[in-house]
């Protein structure tokens, strides 16, 4: 069993992970393993190396480390600052219908094409949706489960968390030409903060650059 396996199967069992007994320290990997992310720009799947630290904070790397590579040496792609951030968690459902949405709002033929991977499915997929963005992933080895389970627990601890699928389609689905509207509007307003990102990641500047309000919100794939 490698060291992904061994920690997941930590969290799933209640041995890691934020607890009413301990609070992890900030370094701590509470999480961590291989997952397929959705970008932005290009909207392709690429997989990332993700871990999921005791100050809440995700992190995705273009690679694992290894004994030549540690971890402390690698520059993640992107972060998710989970205990700030996070609204809510994302099952396959939800995850589907924002991909459909993605592509009727955006239009074009290149995003109309887009589409899960051969992975993934109902027992492989989520999402997690922050204050400025929602992320959607595909566990390739089919257990999209245990991730939601070990986030929500690290989720707890987010003032603006408001837990697993707490969205019904139907109102998302009502609110989705007014929600445009404002987003256009926003589009269109001055900007007050600037955005960072790794020039060589594939953000998705157009889609998501009303949500950055904060001077230190960053965007990245």
């Amino acid at each position: 069993m490698d060291i992904s396996h061994a920690v997941m199967d930590e969290v799933n069992q209640g041995v890691t992970g934020p607890s009413d007994e301990r609070v992890p320290y900030d370094d701590e990997i509470l999480m961590c393993g291989y997952l397929i992310k959705l970008g932005h720009r290009m909207k392709n799947w690429k997989h990332r190396w993700v871990v999921v630290r005791g100050n809440g904070c995700l992190q995705y790397f273009k690679q694992s480390p290894s004994a030549t590579k540690p971890l402390v040496t690698l520059r993640p792609k992107g972060e998710i600052k989970l205990q700030r951030d996070c609204l809510e968690l994302i099952r396959w459902e939800r995850c589907n219908f924002i991909m459909k949405s993605r592509a009727e709002e955006l239009g074009s033929t290149m995003f109309q094409s887009i589409k899960w991977p051969s992975n993934g499915n109902e027992n492989s997929s989520f999402g997690i949706r922050t204050t400025y963005r929602t992320y959607l992933f595909v566990a390739p080895d089919g257990d999209a489960n245990s991730w939601v389970q070990g986030l929500d627990k690290v989720c707890q601890r987010c003032d603006v968390y408001e837990g697993v699928d707490k969205i019904n389609l139907k109102s998302a689905s009502r609110r989705t030409g007014s929600e445009q509207a404002h987003r256009n509007s926003l589009l269109m307003a001055p900007r007050f903060s600037q955005i960072q990102h790794d020039e060589n990641e594939d953000n998705d500047f157009t889609e998501h650059l009303f949500v950055s309000r904060s001077p230190d919100k960053k965007l990245s794939a």
